[in-house]
């Protein structure tokens, strides 16, 4: 089971966030099997044009089976389809796992949504714009150099949080975000303040996720 903490917090508080957190594993295991079916297909067109024409070469085979791609579509897990996003991925609905985030300054600051107060040794919430701290995080030439857990006051709020989530963070001067999942809304907010929003697995060590997109250790 992954680890979650939920402060502050209640019965509801713990059996809401917990049935969110189900119905968003119920959606990313239905883009899988899509995945999978799509893939399978590709995998039967390619073998029939090698069977065909077996002196062709695997990237024509490749473009002969799927056609170049359209806009927007990448080369990466999910085809770049406004999902998962491949390489060339540019939709508004939600961004890439473990994204490498682009044209940082020397000096900047990261907001990792979290399950409670524990810093850099506390988790990743699943969800953005509800999550109950947010642990900023500044690193300079490659180096932590700040770590400080701040309340996220809107987590109780009503539906559509997550442009006032994403104005907060704005204010703070964050210049990329970390989080499980984020809405729609959310990530265009954090897209119109110039700020990069990367999906991470929820429940992993916030440690391990500024190792992994930043290759910075701590």
């Amino acid at each position: 089971m992954w680890p979650y903490y939920f402060y502050p917090s209640g019965i509801k508080d713990k059996l809401r966030a917990l049935e969110d957190y189900r119905n968003f594993i119920k959606g990313e295991i239905k883009l899988v099997e899509r995945e999978l079916e799509q893939v399978k297909h590709r995998i039967e067109e390619l073998n029939r044009l090698m069977g065909k024409f077996p002196s062709i070469n695997h990237e024509d085979a490749y473009l002969k089976a799927t056609g170049p791609p359209a806009r927007g579509m990448g080369y990466g897990w999910g085809g770049g389809r406004g999902r998962r996003g491949g390489w060339g991925w540019r939709g508004g609905e939600e961004p890439q796992l473990f994204q490498r985030p682009m044209n940082l300054p020397k000096k900047f600051k990261i907001a990792v949504a979290s399950q409670a107060k524990g810093g850099l040794n506390d988790f990743i919430s699943p969800t953005f714009a509800r999550c109950p701290f947010f642990t900023l995080i500044t690193i300079d030439s490659q180096r932590i150099s700040d770590v400080k857990v701040v309340p996220n006051s809107y987590a109780g709020g009503a539906s559509g949080v997550g442009i006032a989530v994403a104005q907060m963070l704005g204010n703070l001067g964050v210049h990329v975000v970390l989080a499980g999942n984020f809405g729609p809304n959310a990530y265009n907010a954090l897209s119109q303040l110039g700020i990069q929003a990367i999906r991470v697995l929820p429940g992993m060590s916030i440690k391990e996720a500024i190792k992994q997109v930043f290759n910075v250790t701590a």
